[in-house]
């Protein structure tokens, strides 16, 4: 009898975690992460991108493998300073590094299962918002704790995709600078230059999916617009062109 409730113990189930413990534990994980690896993004409609990574606590390289524009173009991030040098341009841009990002949440937070991510097991917590509105899933490695998949779900169950939108008409001259992304906050700031001038889009998300897509209108010597869910705003653009490049935001 003792032998057959040992047996039974033997095959249990693995205890599973405390959503709150695993953010914790991530969030620590995430300071002192030391790996190696290939990232993989895909946008719809689009072509999607393959990154080789080198990442150190907060310093972290990435080299481009693809799409063929972006091939050979190199990160540095040293957790102070980013430099981004461009292959086609030759040259190299420094901006400040972004702040880690730091767990906080409202909402309820809760262990819904484990999985498999690139070969690796993962638990699974699930952040719910309290308006019921928009879930994110993160997969979190069972033994280092590091966060290997993420994605958020809307109120029907389907997945999210975080697409960063830009420009498909740029003025006589440009060409693509910089960019600075925080995907979690769902911002960017894009930059384009003709080697004497440039011109920036900013990107933020909306707190409402049913943002409604709009024309561009001029505000305070600026252009806005409105699509697929973001807020988007042109700043510097050559005014004979800046409407169509702002309708070509997508």
């Amino acid at each position: 009898m003792a032998l057959c409730a040992f047996s039974q113990a033997a095959n249990a189930a693995p205890k599973v975690p405390a959503a709150n413990d695993l953010l914790r534990a991530m969030s620590q994980a995430e300071q002192k992460a030391e790996f190696y690896g290939v990232m993989v993004t895909n946008r719809r409609g689009e072509p999607g991108e393959t990154v080789r990574i080198w990442r150190d606590g907060a310093k972290r390289r990435l080299e481009w493998l693809s799409p063929p524009v972006r091939r050979g173009d190199v990160l540095v991030d040293d957790g102070q300073n980013v430099w981004l040098y461009h292959r086609n341009e030759n040259a190299a841009v420094q901006t400040k590094s972004l702040r880690r990002e730091r767990m906080s949440f409202s909402g309820e937070a809760k262990t819904v299962g484990s999985g498999q991510v690139a070969g690796r097991r993962a638990w699974i917590v699930e952040l719910g918002r309290r308006d019921g509105r928009n879930k994110r899933r993160i997969w979190i490695d069972a033994a280092t704790k590091v966060r290997l998949r993420a994605e958020r779900v809307d109120e029907k169950g389907r997945v999210e995709a975080t697409a960063l939108q830009y420009p498909r008409v740029l003025p006589t001259g440009f060409s693509f600078e910089s960019a600075v992304v925080d995907g979690e906050k769902g911002e960017a700031w894009l930059r384009y230059t003709d080697g004497a001038r440039r011109f920036s889009i900013f990107q933020q998300r909306a707190r409402h999916a049913s943002t409604q897509n709009s024309a561009p209108r001029a505000v305070d010597g600026a252009w806005y617009r409105q699509s697929a869910g973001s807020r988007l705003l042109g700043v510097g653009l050559p005014g004979d062109t800046a409407q169509t490049v702002m309708r070509s935001v997508r």
